[in-house]
């Protein structure tokens, strides 16, 4: 095949990914989103809310150490195929799940169980096949790779906050009778958005691939000298970071929706605030980490999202003000901490990919997430352990708690991140003019200049 007709497949390639992207957004939107509402919904304890959100990072974590020995046999086209077709029946499983609760009565935690397991094996899923679509993808587009991934990462976060949006209006308007009629329909178009990817994927030329397995180490191996490398400390940092954060992260969904009995229009609001900051603050924070280095950017959002549990905690003393005042509060508390958590997962990425070698990236981003999903497991364990006991703490309900408990360790986590931790690239100096500086191109009219129209 001349190098003309390849050139062309690829460019037709990158057009159907764009459609890819484009059904994951709303798989995103419609679906993801929406798992622990719809356990909620069924009456899933803390315990289970709680690993709703530790086991499927886990487990999916751990997949990806079965992709290497995979590769040998498969092409990462076939890996993918197949990776995208078990997400896309996994769906329908998770409507099954509701079909025991909502419909056969079966009020028991058997259904929630049975979420949590077939919600974990569609993460597994689509973690299995993630590293092989990330090589995948990088030999389609060997040219102007950021421009691509820019322009797709707008189009899939547009379509899953717009998904989101008016899926939360949808389920508002069918909540009651027939409210699991309403997750159903929502998880089907999940279903099929997820159908529609594997069509877009099966048109994507696959250049030819050679596996090669001499940058490879073990997981133990890594483990063994991570404390005496400067990733491998990084690593550990990170870890103990997100098992604070995970504390009270999977119960603000149950706090909004049990406690504040707020409807779903308004716990999605609430959510996509921070995803919209976050959204519209990463190239403020790309500049800034090209200048400052990614480790100040870590510290400075580590440092101001660790108060995020607490400003949660603090939205019970406003009960009295009415719900209307307490869904604003929580609004811009989630605007802030959207800001903020961009520098954070863009310091983190950049870091990775300065700190390791191109042959080991692959390798060495597995295990980081490993820790790192191991660390969300133990912080969403003992943030439902303390959830789930009936006891006041200085007048604390345990939800509040869990709260004070994550801001406490966050701060814990913040203050230790960069001990023994060294910047790899070179850097400028950030003193108090340049903070000034900085927080002056924070105003919102100045953030939009960061935007280009999508082409």
């Amino acid at each position: 095949m001349d190098a003309k007709t390849v050139e062309q497949l690829k460019g037709k390639s990158r057009q159907y990914s764009m459609v890819d992207g484009g059904a994951a957004g709303v798989m995103d939107g419609l679906g993801l989103r929406f798992v622990q509402p719809f356990a909620v919904a069924m009456g899933a304890s803390n315990h289970v809310i709680g690993f709703l959100t530790a086991f499927p990072s886990l487990f999916g974590a751990f997949a990806t150490l079965g992709t290497l020995r995979v590769m040998r046999h498969w092409t990462r086209k076939q890996i993918v195929l197949a990776g995208v077709m078990a997400q896309a029946i996994l769906w329908l499983g998770v409507i099954l799940t509701g079909l025991l609760y909502f419909k056969l009565g079966l009020r028991t935690q058997a259904p929630s169980y049975g979420l949590l397991l077939i919600y974990t094996l569609l993460i597994i899923a689509g973690s299995f096949a993630g590293p092989v679509w990330n090589s995948w993808i990088k030999d389609l587009v060997p040219n102007d790779c950021a421009a691509f991934f820019g322009r797709r990462s707008r189009i899939v976060g547009l379509i899953a906050l717009t998904s989101m949006l008016l899926s939360s209006f949808f389920l508002d308007a069918v909540k009651g009778t027939h409210l699991y009629i309403g997750f159903a329909l929502l998880f089907f178009c999940a279903f099929t958005a997820r159908m529609v990817s594997l069509w877009a994927l099966r048109k994507q030329y696959e250049p030819h691939f050679q596996h090669e397995e001499s940058a490879y180490f073990t997981l133990i191996q890594f483990l063994q000298k991570m404390r005496h490398n400067n990733f491998g400390r990084f690593t550990l940092r990170a870890a103990f970071f997100m098992m604070a954060v995970q504390i009270s992260l999977p119960f603000f969904t149950v706090y909004m929706l049990k406690d504040l009995h707020f409807g779903y229009i308004q716990y999605t609001v609430i959510v996509l605030s921070a995803s919209f900051s976050m959204m519209l603050t990463m190239p403020w924070w790309g500049k800034f980490i090209d200048k400052y280095g990614n480790l100040k950017a870590i510290k400075i959002s580590t440092f101001v999202t660790a108060l995020t549990p607490l400003v949660w905690l603090a939205s019970a003393q406003f009960a009295d003000r009415g719900p209307t005042f307490l869904f604003f509060y929580l609004v811009g508390a989630q605007l802030l901490a959207g800001a903020l958590w961009g520098g954070y997962e863009l310091g983190v990425a950049n870091f990775i990919f300065d700190a390791v070698t191109r042959q080991r990236l692959a390798i060495c981003n597995s295990y980081f997430t490993i820790l790192n999903a191991t660390g969300i497991l133990l912080g969403a364990l003992l943030g439902g352990a303390l959830a789930s006991h009936a006891f006041h703490f200085f007048g604390l309900s345990p939800l509040l708690f869990v709260f004070l408990v994550s801001g406490v360790t966050r701060m814990a986590a913040a203050a230790t991140f960069h001990v023994n931790v060294k910047e790899v690239r070179t850097i400028q100096v950030f003193g108090f003019r340049e903070a000034q500086e900085h927080l002056k191109r924070l105003a919102p009219w100045r953030l939009l200049q960061y935007f280009k129209p999508v082409q």
